[in-house]
């Protein structure tokens, strides 16, 4: 057949073989588009994507590395505090025991009860001695300063 040309279309001529090799190349290419082939990706994509992973996980491991070595350091200062506690307390008990110490004096050995021994009743009772007089009344020194301390609380710094 002779083709002619009008405008943009153009008659071509084929014979029915053409025209059967022309669609059978048509059918196989559908096919292959509509069945998913193995190979989805070429190997310089696949090289691509497998350096994106690894430079992904190089990043998480070094960001997870960090963040363990942060928290390292944070559990050492904890534990640094919690010592430093512990030893502030135990000063803070030490200077109660030496200052209740200086206030009562020091610890008198205990002596075994013994009844004291039965005197002769005289016919005079003797008068009990005064208490001593002090700038605060007849309240002692210790006892006004423990009165003046009950109301305050230690505090640890």
């Amino acid at each position: 057949m002779s083709g002619t040309t009008s405008g943009t279309d153009k008659l071509v001529s084929l014979t029915f073989e053409e025209l059967e090799s022309i669609r059978e190349e048509a059918r196989e290419e559908g096919r292959r588009a509509a069945a998913p082939s193995g190979e989805l990706f070429t190997a310089e994509e696949m090289l691509a994507i497998r350096e994106q992973y690894e430079e992904r996980t190089l990043a998480e491991q070094h960001r997870r590395e960090e963040l363990e070595w942060k928290i390292r350091l944070e559990l050492a200062r904890a534990r640094e505090g919690e010592v430093a506690a512990r030893k502030a307390a135990n000063d803070m008990s030490a200077l109660a025991s030496s200052l209740e110490l200086l206030l009562d004096g020091p610890p008198q050995p205990a002596r075994a009860q013994t009844p004291p021994p039965v005197r002769a009743q005289s016919q005079t009772p003797v008068p009990a001695a005064p208490r001593p007089t002090t700038p605060f009344g007849s309240e002692t020194h210790r006892d006004a300063f423990r009165r003046a301390m009950a109301g305050r609380k230690l505090s640890v710094a």
